[in-house]
């Protein structure tokens, strides 16, 4: 993929109502696992993190990663 697709879609998944409304079905499904209970943060892997634009959103659950095969992303 050219690289500066990469940054066009960062800009496109901050708003875009498919973006926007996946990313909050992400975050709702994620926080279930968050019951407090453990007194831990969550430890969350984005495995295909694309541009990471989720990885941005997702930190409020607890400790994140994001990975990509590639290097560009």
């Amino acid at each position: 993929m050219d690289p500066s697709e990469y940054d066009k879609m960062y800009r496109l998944e901050e708003a875009n109502w498919w973006y926007v409304g996946r990313r909050n079905l992400v975050l709702k499904m994620a926080a279930r696992f968050d019951n407090g209970l453990s007194g831990k943060p969550l430890r969350i892997l984005d495995a295909g993190c694309g541009t990471g634009i989720n990885l941005k959103y997702l930190q409020i659950l607890g400790d994140v990663y994001g990975l990509d095969i590639s290097k560009d992303a």
